[in-house]
């Protein structure tokens, strides 16, 4: 039939349908065929033939009104699936063609809802059940409103079941029909909203980004229909919040745009500014997810978001102009300011954040704690953010807002994060970290010291604080410091602040992280205050000490000695001397404080190692003052480790120079009261590592030339030096303690010279000829050294008899295995030789036949026959 012979008139169209029918009448009949192939091959044939008559749409829709619909409805619930299909293929494309769809939105939706709305789900095709919701959305779109609205409960099902549904592309859809309802009848969702709600949100979190991105669509579209604000406290803002970090930046991006539209914002500039009443409704609740939009990681999004953000802020002012206050200069500083912020912020969205920044401040406090660390993050991003818009409204909070960033990173990071907090950036809890250091810095910028110091000074020094809150609170300090500007800072403040830092609770604390993050405060207070923080140098020169005496940190004893150095040439001192002197007296009294509770890891006992090390010479006139406190804390009842640790540290005190002639007026306290009591004999390892290191001392004092030969004598004549250097000597358990022990030996044979006592020489010759049988190689060597300076020292007085014994043991040494033994042995004995070469020649003659070389004899012979002749000659003459 042509479209030019088409019924002009309802009687024409009338008959032709009663024709068309006739027709299709046994295609008809063949609906209800019990044969699969001849239902589905009906329904195919129908769904030409209609496309066909689709020429003349007013017989088309008489047709399909009054006969075919019905008929083809019940195939909807055909057992066989392909003619389940073939029935929602031909509505979907006849429902295009009509002119009106009343009578098939009558049929059609209960049918969907029976098939698609309900649980379990008739339907079990996935196809079919796509292709059902999109035939949905295509009646919905083409029905009027009063249909729509007689049939909402059914299609709020359909969303509701669908919405659950296990295949991506039906959730989709059911989005998007979620949507079209919502469009054309907004008013209809009023109960039903809960249940939606319910069933929509859980799909935030969707594996698929399309998924995700299409419910935030259709939840834009709710809420644009106007929800109650309880729902939207209920369920939207906690719902939603997830898709703030969302790891799609376009599902992130159209969310943020999304909550603005909620706040009242208009993409186009040049509207007018429109108030609703879910703007304010909705602003305490909605206002913190636009914010997080600003502190997004994607630039682009950050920016759009905070232009977003300027214009519901100018809506906000425009309608609430009775609550505003005379508009401030905003200060900024880019140092301390995080992106985007890079121009002032509009006047409006600082007085509407100011307006609502108890209620973000509570909500981030709360969200501080939370296990998780998305949720932690979100604080963090927040507050910074909010920081910035609150200016100094902030300082009526931060009686929360410090307890609460000290508190943020004891739960964001270990002992171990929280020294690298700058420098792994990949790992989350790291990254709310320097959101909260960023914070305090912003903080810091927007409110004087004078409110802030107080609070941060009583989480730190605190009886009640543990080490890691210690740790949190300098950082969150060093933030606040950072941010203050220059001229915040002024000598009262630097005062209370070293003072406060030189608390016993902090001072003498021993953890690692408290160290670091106290040497960051440090820093930002030179920086910060300049030349001004001479005022306290005496603390901050105590402070920088005790941080650089920390041994198992090479980089913070690194970086303090740096930072004194900086302070000194900052404040106007000439140099580190300069600045150690004006002090000294300061140094030496703290250093010194509760020495009698010092262990071996004590902070005491490294600032004391540090003070000491760090004087150089200007510590001489204080060592008379110093030695009484060394040598209790040397008694053997003190810690193993201290007491090791003090005789190292005087070992490196008698190699500093400038101080030679203090130690060379204090000899005898130093060996007899203070070295040589840790050098007597105690058992175990201990006792042997004490033995060991007081010889090394008294060795380098020696060494040194700092006692004289009068000293010596007086030393020894005590009685109490000699018997203990040789217990070292004869020292069993600790081949060391003899090796440095000859050392001493032979400084103290090499200073006494002539004028040792015979009866101390005889003692001495008798355990060094003793010792010649030791079992260490390296320990004769130091012996045979010991014995060519006895020998060269001998008085002409000496007994020839302790002398023959002697030369006996030695000469039988000069036949050993070992080359060098041989050859020492050998200068040993020439030394004798020069002076009783009679002696010489009759030992060594008798002991050349027994030697398996007479290599090193014939050589002493020749040595002891030289000196007779030339004594001969002399004789004669």
């Amino acid at each position: 039939m042509d479209a030019d012979d088409a019924p002009s008139n309802a009687v024409d169209q009338a008959i032709a349908a009663a024709d068309f029918v006739q027709t299709i009448q046994r295609d008809l009949n063949c609906l209800s065929d019990p044969d699969r192939n001849t239902r589905r091959k009906a329904l195919e044939r129908l769904d030409k033939l209609l496309v066909i008559e689709s020429r003349s749409p007013a017989m088309l829709q008489i047709v399909w009104d009054e006969t075919i619909l019905k008929l083809v409805v019940r195939n909807l619930h055909d057992p066989v699936e392909r003619c389940r299909e073939a029935a929602v293929n031909m509505i979907s494309r006849v429902v295009k063609l009509l002119a009106e769809v009343e009578q098939t939105t009558f049929l059609m939706v209960p049918a969907i809802a029976e098939r698609t709305g309900q649980l379990p789900v008739l339907e079990h095709s996935e196809e079919i059940r796509l292709s059902l919701i999109n035939l949905l959305n295509a009646i919905i779109c083409q029905c009027s409103v009063e249909s729509v609205r007689e049939f909402s409960e059914h299609i709020t099902r359909v969303i509701c079941v669908t919405l659950s549904d296990s295949f991506h592309e039906i959730k989709k859809a059911s989005c998007a029909l979620l949507s079209r309802l919502c469009s054309r009848a907004p008013d209809v969702l009023g109960e039903n909203a809960d249940a939606i709600l319910h069933a929509l949100l859980p799909n935030i979190l969707h594996a698929h980004s399309r998924v995700r991105s299409a419910v935030v669509s259709a939840l834009n579209d709710v809420v644009l229909c106007g929800l109650p604000a309880g729902m939207i406290a209920q369920h939207v803002a906690p719902g939603v919040k997830a898709v703030a970090f969302d790891h799609s930046d376009a599902v992130r991006k159209v969310f943020f745009e999304y909550v603005a539209l909620w706040l009242g914002y208009e993409p186009d500039e040049t509207c007018p500014m429109t108030e609703t009443k879910n703007q304010t409704a909705y602003m305490p609740l909605l206002l913190p997810l636009l914010l997080l939009g600003i502190g997004d990681d994607s630039p682009e999004i950050s920016t759009s978001t905070l232009a977003m953000v300027y214009r519901v802020g100018e809506v906000y002012k425009h309608w609430n102009a009775h609550d505003s206050v005379q508009e401030k200069t905003w200060r900024h500083d880019s140092n301390v300011l995080p992106l985007p912020f890079e121009t002032e912020p509009g006047y409006g969205s600082r007085l509407m954040i100011q307006r609502h920044l108890k209620q973000i401040v509570y909500d981030c406090s709360k969200d501080f704690r939370d296990w998780t660390v998305t949720t932690r993050l979100g604080a963090a991003r927040l507050l910074q953010t909010t920081l910035v818009f609150a200016e100094s409204h902030s300082s009526r909070h931060l009686d929360v807002l410090i307890p609460s960033l000290c508190r943020f990173l004891f739960w964001s990071l270990t002992f171990e994060k929280l020294v690298f907090a700058f420098s792994a950036v990949a790992d989350d809890d790291v990254r709310v970290a320097q959101h909260v250091v960023k914070s305090s810095q912003i903080l810091g910028f927007n409110n004087a010291p004078e409110h802030w110091l107080d609070l941060i000074m009583d989480s730190i020094i605190s009886d009640r604080s543990t080490a890691l809150q210690r740790a949190n609170g300098l950082v969150v300090f060093a933030g606040l410091l950072y941010g203050t500007p220059n001229e915040n800072v002024h000598e009262g403040l630097v005062i209370q602040i070293l003072q406060g830092l030189c608390h016993a609770n902090l001072s003498f604390d021993e953890s690692l992280a408290v160290r670091r993050q106290l040497l960051a405060v440090l820093t930002n207070v030179v920086v910060k205050a300049g030349p001004i923080s001479r005022v306290s140098s005496k603390e901050m020169l105590i402070l920088l000490l005790q941080l650089q005496c920390i041994q198992d940190d090479a980089k913070l004893h690194q970086d303090a000695a740096s930072l004194i150095e900086t302070f000194a040439h900052v404040t106007g001192y000439e140099s580190l001397e300069q600045l150690y002197a004006c002090h000294t007296r300061d140094l030496i009294d703290r250093a010194i404080l509760r020495h009698e509770e010092w262990l071996g890891n004590s902070p005491g006992r490294h600032l004391f190692e540090a003070v000491l090390k760090n004087l150089g010479h200007l510590a001489g006139s204080y060592l008379a003052e110093i030695l009484p406190i060394i040598a209790s804390c040397l008694k053997p009842q003190r810690d193993p480790s201290l007491r090791l640790s003090l005789l190292h540290l005087l070992d490196d005190l008698f190699e500093t120079s400038g101080l030679e002639s203090w130690w060379s007026s204090l000899a005898k306290e130093v060996i007899v009261s203070v070295l040589i009591p840790c050098g007597i004999w105690q058992a175990g390892k201990v006792g042997a590592a004490v033995r060991h290191a007081a010889m090394v001392a008294v060795g380098t004092y020696l060494r040194r030339g700092l006692c004289t030969q009068k000293d010596l004598n007086d030393i020894l004549e005590t009685g109490e030096t000699l018997p203990v250097v040789i217990s070292c000597l004869e020292e069993d358990f600790y081949v060391d303690t003899r090796r440095v022990t000859c050392h001493v030996m032979e400084n103290i044979i090499r200073i006494a010279g002539n004028s040792l006592r015979d009866d101390y020489r005889v003692k001495i010759g008798a355990v060094l000829q003793k010792r010649l049988d030791d079992s260490n190689d390296g320990v004769r060597l130091g012996i045979l050294r010991s014995l060519s300076l006895f020998l060269s020292t001998l008085p002409p007085a000496y007994p020839g008899t302790e002398l023959k014994s002697c030369l006996s043991s030695l000469v039988l040494h000069m036949d050993d295995q070992n080359q060098q033994i041989k050859e020492s042995v050998c200068k040993a004995v020439e030394v004798c030789a020069v002076k009783r070469p009679a002696l010489v020649v009759e030992i060594v003659t008798e002991v050349r036949s027994k030697h398996q070389s007479s290599q090193y004899c014939d050589y002493l012979l020749t040595v002891a026959g030289s000196v007779q002749t030339a004594d001969s000659v002399e004789s004669a003459a």
